[in-house]
């Protein structure tokens, strides 16, 4: 933690917080995912450490970035790309109280990336599970990052994945996504 100088709070949640940092070494600033480690379960812990095992090896333009992990004072620190423009979720809340719809351009953009990211994971044989407008980071620039990946799963090599993505777009802000999973397990 030392390395780190922490600065406000971005956000507080059930699981923990996540901070503002600034890392010394270079004046970077990024976030800090600070969850009660010694609190957790044994269940609880096991998903934390998943998450940080596989943020480590996701590098993609559109999962957010992963730097660091430790623990320290009970607390499990995973330390990210700071997202600084929010979630879709706030923007999607923006548009609807503002009246103003997002622009097909800007619908199509999200998606297009959206759908590169997870290509991406199953082709790293992980499946997000939790996807939706609150687990997506907006970039300063817009750009959206799938981020909360404690319910991922890791396909084992002696499955074999079967995936039908079903997209509903439409200019009204609703976006649906419907995966359906099917795994066959090979002798």
């Amino acid at each position: 933690m030392e390395q780190y100088e922490v600065g406000r709070v971005l956000g507080q949640g059930a699981q923990g917080r996540a901070l503002l940092v600034t890392r010394k070494s270079d004046g970077a600033q990024l976030a800090m995912k600070q969850m009660g480690y010694a609190d957790m379960s044994a269940a609880e812990r096991k998903a934390s450490i998943h998450e940080v095992g596989l943020l480590s090896r996701l590098q993609h333009p559109n999962i957010i970035g992963y730097h660091d992990a430790f623990l320290e004072n009970g607390q499990l620190c995973i330390v990210m790309e700071l997202a600084s423009g929010g979630s879709l979720e706030d923007e999607l809340a923006a548009a609807r109280k503002s009246g103003v719809q997002l622009s097909e351009q800007r619908m199509l953009d999200l998606l297009a990336q959206l759908a590169d990211a997870v290509h991406y994971m199953h082709a790293c044989r992980v499946i997000h599970r939790d996807i939706k407008p609150a687990n997506v980071l907006l970039a300063a620039d817009g750009t959206p990052k799938l981020a909360d990946l404690t319910l991922t799963l890791a396909l084992a090599l002696a499955l074999t994945l079967t995936l039908t993505l079903t997209l509903t777009l439409t200019l009204t802000l609703a976006l649906t996504l419907t995966l359906t999973l099917t795994l066959t397990r090979h002798a």
